[in-house]
């Protein structure tokens, strides 16, 4: 195939090109990854229909898996899932709740306007039903909520997901990168867990460059590329 021109008369090898395309993340039931530091937060989840009250307030870490929990449990509610920031845009709480005794708001602690979600949580409650929040902080650090809607968040139900440990650490490098059809060997992912940052958004960022690195040079993932990825997320020139 020849190369094509470029604007001021540079050249473009086609053979140089990665073609990405979208990955779709599985966030089934049987996708979560269980360990010490999600357990609790999993298990009181699916305790569902039974918390001690009608408002649970997930709160973790990003890329912790918050949505993929909330997405679980709004298959098994039968409950829509909604970002915070989108309920600005909500005009009739009532009727755009419609007949849903459940409702799940992802990222809460980003709602624009907090009164739509006042009105929301005493429609439930009306209701007998159930509200599922999450958020990166409890409900006392939101910036700004309405002291009604604090008072009532600060008695939710409230789960924590941890900091990463070691073993989900491991696990979500093989999850994400199965998600997008990458195989890492299990030595790579041993010499990635004790040297990357210890962040659930550092394993989304590793895996992305893993891929990235991969397709570019056309082979699988080795401890070379590893060292490549290690070193491009530090600033570093890559490792041979």
């Amino acid at each position: 195939m020849a190369a094509s021109g470029l604007p001021g008369g540079g050249r473009l090898d086609l053979r140089q090109l990665a073609f990405r395309f979208p990955h779709r993340a599985r966030q089934r039931l049987q996708d979560f990854l269980p360990t010490p530091c999600n357990r609790k937060a999993y298990e009181g989840l699916l305790s569902w229909p039974d918390w001690p009250h009608f408002t649970c307030l997930l709160v973790g870490p990003p890329a912790s898996g918050r949505t993929h929990l909330a997405r679980i449990w709004c298959e098994l509610a039968r409950a829509p899932l909604v970002r915070g920031a989108e309920l600005a845009a909500v005009q009739d709480p009532l009727a755009w709740l419609g007949s849903h005794r459940a409702l799940a708001v992802d990222d809460a602690d980003q709602v624009a306007e907090a009164r739509r979600l006042l009105e929301l949580h005493n429609l439930l409650r009306e209701r007998g039903g159930h509200l599922l929040l999450t958020a990166r902080r409890p409900a006392a650090a939101w910036p700004e909520p309405l002291p009604d809607l604090r008072s009532r968040l600060l008695s939710a139900f409230l789960l924590t997901i941890e900091p990463p440990d070691d073993a989900i650490l491991e696990m979500l490098l093989i999850k994400q990168s199965l998600d997008r059809g990458l195989l890492l060997p299990p030595d790579v992912v041993r010499f990635l867990a004790v040297r990357m940052e210890r962040s659930f958004t550092a394993v989304r960022a590793l895996v992305d460059t893993l891929d990235r690195l991969s397709l570019a040079a056309k082979r699988p993932v080795s401890l070379a590329t590893a060292r490549a990825a290690l070193g491009e997320l530090a600033g570093a020139p890559p490792q041979s």
